[in-house]
């Protein structure tokens, strides 16, 4: 199961050296998944500290 996708991606992400090793093995579509995930974790909080002011 740690050799799955996103287990792989984000176990490696832990350690830096270790996050650019393996690269050049991400498919078109994992590269987007990756950045539309990465994406939502930046852009998320801010309509929900807008959402909470009165």
């Amino acid at each position: 199961m740690r050799n799955r996708f996103p287990f792989n991606y984000w176990l490696t992400s832990v350690r830096p050296k270790q996050m650019f090793i393996h690269r050049h093995d991400l498919g078109w579509w994992k590269m987007i998944l990756t950045w539309i995930i990465l994406l939502a974790l930046m852009i998320i909080p801010v309509p929900v500290y807008y959402g909470r002011q009165t």
